[in-house]
């Protein structure tokens, strides 16, 4: 890669893209016009020889180059703005402090084993306390200060807090490996009459799987409602029930238990938690700090997910 061409601005237009996921917004931003933002976006993709971000239903999605560019981009334009604050001097080694992180039973098991090693490694005089978290409840448990961060879902970000997506994922049908539903195709017809252990957390709003699903005439018979992401795996070992969760997770219990996933067999949108702070921790460098291990740990296991065997 020829380094004289890069221009610093258009690593600003790929992080603000990665977090708007949208030409337009982008452009608001960071106080371009569309029109040279779309331009910006063709002198990235030359320079990366990628196309970096593929339009879709969802928006513009990243392809997997951009996310394995994502944080490292991220962490040059931090370092960048730090300067003039003294962060480059900042030794996380020497760092004594006490965090508290907001998240849900799905989050927790994929971020918070690697997020806590690296504390470890890096900072060892971090303290981490984990939270759980609704999507109701983390904005003010945020806003009083019960909470440094949350990660989660959030779809509304009020004017006093920060946020950045840290990754995506989808739907699969877990069943048990000994059940009726281990050797069929799990077709439309067959799942929509199958018995199901659907996660419910804090609200009784229909799925937008149930939503399809009505919209094509269907609907499941709900058999088994739970709060955890974390049980219905285990619900799903000891029955024919099917349970539809979060590929991500899905997978990790894959390798401990005696279940199969198959696909889902309807078209479901892309989803994924949103790391949300305080504004007044934005330039804090110890939690600048944070944030970017965060940010890089969801980007490892993403990549890890991604690398992974298909089941």
């Amino acid at each position: 890669m020829d380094f004289a061409r890069i221009d610093l601005n258009l690593l600003v237009v790929f992080d603000t893209l990665m977090r708007e996921r949208h030409v337009t917004r982008a452009a608001s931003s960071i106080g371009l016009t569309q029109s040279a933002t779309s331009s910006a976006l063709g002198r990235l993709r030359q320079l990366f020889q990628d196309d970096l971000f593929v339009r879709s239903t969802q928006g513009m999605l990243p392809t997997p180059r951009a996310e394995e560019l994502a944080p490292d981009i991220a962490e040059i334009l931090t370092r960048l703005r730090a300067l003039d604050a003294g962060e480059a001097r900042f030794d996380p080694a020497a760092l004594e402090m006490r965090v508290t992180i907001g998240m849900s039973d799905y989050v927790s098991l994929l971020l918070a084993p690697p997020l806590l090693a690296l504390l470890e490694r890096q900072a060892p005089g971090v303290r981490l306390r984990i939270e759980p978290v609704s999507a109701r409840s983390l904005l003010s448990q945020i806003d009083s200060g019960h909470c440094d961060l949350a990660i989660d879902f959030c779809p509304e970000v009020p004017g006093w807090a920060q946020h950045k997506p840290l990754f995506f994922d989808d739907y699969v049908c877990m069943v048990s490996q000994g059940g009726r539903y281990a050797d069929v195709d799990l077709t439309l017809p067959v799942y929509a009459a199958a018995h199901h252990c659907q996660v419910t957390i804090g609200h009784s709003k229909p799925s937008e799987i149930d939503e399809r699903l009505a919209d094509l005439g269907l609907h499941r018979d709900i058999a088994a409602r739970v709060p955890s992401f974390l049980l219905a795996p285990f619900i799903v070992t000891q029955s024919d029930l099917v349970s539809t969760l979060p590929r991500m997770l899905a997978q990790r219990f894959a390798d401990l238990l005696p279940v199969v996933l198959k696909p889902l067999p309807l078209q479901a949108s892309q989803f994924g938690p949103d790391l949300i702070w305080h504004r007044r921790t934005d330039k804090d460098p110890a939690h600048m700090w944070l944030r970017r291990q965060i940010a890089r740990v969801a980007a490892d296991q993403t990549a890890a997910d991604s690398a992974g065997p298909a089941r």
